[in-house]
């Protein structure tokens, strides 16, 4: 599918055990029928975590914010990619600090970014403008 042809090509460019996992839960989520039927997220979230689950939160509003939260709590690791940080920040608050925000930070709100590194949040500023933000979070959470 074209999901998979978009993340192989992404896999390309990370470490191998990483790609492992990411594929793991993209074959999981691409095998509930319902949840690639109707993008329903909450059917994939009904099944059994593995460990190391990781969520790039974007500056879309793909989604509200009972599954954003959902979302968050199934995860492991949560970083936001640059104006994902203001996404987050305004449908969960402030007490909802991802564990790191990443980016050329051109869309990041100054508040939300000195709130959440108040709270232990990692702000990592990564200039290329070669690759756009969601690239560079993806990159930092393969690492």
């Amino acid at each position: 599918t074209k999901a998979v042809r978009a993340a192989a090509k992404l896999g390309e460019q990370l470490p191998q055990r990483r790609k492992r996992m990411i594929f793991r839960s993209l074959r999981r989520f691409m095998a509930t029928k319902a949840a690639v039927t109707r993008h329903d997220l909450h059917a994939f979230l009904q099944q059994p975590a593995t460990a190391n689950q990781s969520l790039v939160v974007l500056n879309s509003e793909s989604c509200g914010a009972p599954l954003l939260e959902k979302l968050w709590d199934a995860s492991d690791y949560v970083c936001c990619a640059d104006g994902g940080a203001n996404r987050a920040h305004d449908l969960l608050g402030a007490d909802r600090a991802p564990d790191a925000v990443v980016g050329d930070l051109d869309s990041a709100r100054a508040d939300v970014l000195a709130a959440y590194e108040s709270r232990g949040c990692a702000i990592h500023r990564v200039e290329d403008q070669d690759s756009n933000d969601l690239s560079k979070a993806l990159a930092h959470v393969g690492r």
